[in-house]
């Protein structure tokens, strides 16, 4: 089977999902992405620019997999001379501009100016043969927005379409490459306990709530290491360089890393991986230091409960931001690395690891490849 890839907007977290596909041996594979900058010119150029990069190929696939940046059905218009009619096309959504929180930055999302943002998630959904979800919160919480969002509209109650999406829907974890991280384990042997941020410097992780954290265990005399690794942008906020003065005599390593072999040596020299995320519809991040063996603190929201094992939540996951304090507090206070099995956390990770998630992806290509044309011939299957 030929396959198609398709992402106009290439994050790291993106690379991690592409690199799955790679244990799909048996089918000839082609990619067309776009570097992540300009995320609004990517959701309205991005289908243009990536058709006419697509139709100079002169690839005839048989099965298109498009991220949810992508302006599906204005790709679709610029190749249909191109692309066969059996064509399957799947849109997969690793968020959605339904449910991303606004930033104060963006004058546009605050007046609810960018509605057309989430049209064009909803459209592509809409003529999609399939939708795949990279966790179930995702699923979920989309379609419980979808429906005031499709409500909001004049006359034509297209929300009456929501049912019809649904039941073309299901859930792909995006899976992580657990050997590449074993690989390039380094054996770590910490006197005091090292805490690690390993996100985006950006508003929607809400770096605000972490270092606050930090400031008031190092003012309490704590000990800890701290290791800051993450992509940044343009516009960093503020509190990343109150913390680099702050914490100073905390930080071991500060700053992005590009080589993927020194990101993973952090990861295994790290002992305590906390998110105190707004946005986060997966985070391979956590998935990939829980696997490095570091103890997670999470927010009992978002995709987050579904890495953990439901009998070992109240460990960790926290409610609110004194409860992170106290139970940090806790870690620090008594820490012990040889305390800390996470055997049963990455048990529960297994379901991640990029060959099971081969194993989805074929389930899911062979279903539509039996189906007829058009996507209610799919509803007889089930999901994949």
């Amino acid at each position: 089977m030929k396959i198609l890839l398709i992402d106009p907007y290439l994050t790291p977290s993106h690379e991690t999902w592409l690199g799955c596909f790679s244990r799909l041996k048996a089918h000839e594979i082609q990619i067309l992405t776009l570097p992540p900058y300009h995320w609004k010119w990517r959701m309205h150029g991005g289908a243009i620019i990536l058709a006419q990069q697509f139709v100079a190929r002169e690839f005839d696939p048989d099965v298109v997999i498009a991220t949810e940046m992508l302006d599906l059905n204005l790709f679709m218009a610029q190749c249909r001379k191109s692309i066969r009619s059996s064509c399957r096309w799947i849109i997969y959504f690793h968020e959605n501009q339904l449910n991303y929180p606004v930033s104060n930055q963006d004058l546009d999302r605050q007046k609810n100016y960018d509605n057309h943002y989430a049209f064009i998630n909803y459209t592509s959904a809409l003529v999609a043969d399939w939708i795949v979800f990279n966790s179930r919160y995702h699923q979920n919480s989309f379609f419980e927005r979808l429906h005031p969002f499709l409500r909001q509209f004049p006359d034509h109650q297209l929300d009456k379409s929501i049912g019809a999406l649904e039941k073309k829907s299901s859930v792909i974890y995006p899976g992580y490459n657990a050997q590449q991280i074993e690989q390039n384990k380094r054996v770590s042997e910490n006197t005091i306990p090292v805490i690690l941020w390993n996100h985006r410097w950006e508003y929607d992780k809400d770096p605000d709530t972490f270092f606050n954290a930090l400031f008031s265990l190092s003012d309490e005399g704590l000990k800890f290491g701290l290791v800051v690794l993450g992509q940044s942008f343009r516009q960093i906020p503020s509190i990343f360089h109150q913390a680099r003065e702050k914490l100073s005599a905390h930080i071991l390593h500060w700053g992005y890393l590009e080589n993927r072999k020194e990101y993973d040596h952090w990861l295994w020299k790290s002992d305590i991986a906390i998110s105190t995320s707004n946005q986060d519809f997966f985070g391979i991040s956590v998935v990939e230091a829980i696997y490095a063996n570091c103890y997670p603190l999470l927010p009992d929201r978002l995709a987050f409960p579904e890495h953990i094992p439901d009998h070992l939540r109240h460990r960790h996951l926290y409610s609110s931001q004194a409860d992170l304090l106290t139970k940090l507090r806790a870690l620090l206070t008594g820490w012990r690395a040889d305390d800390f099995d996470n055997h049963l956390l990455k048990e529960h990770l297994q379901d991640y690891h990029y060959d099971k998630i081969a194993v989805e992806y074929e389930k899911l290509l062979e279903q539509l490849h039996s189906s007829k044309p058009g996507p209610e011939r799919l509803h007889d299957h089930g999901h994949p």
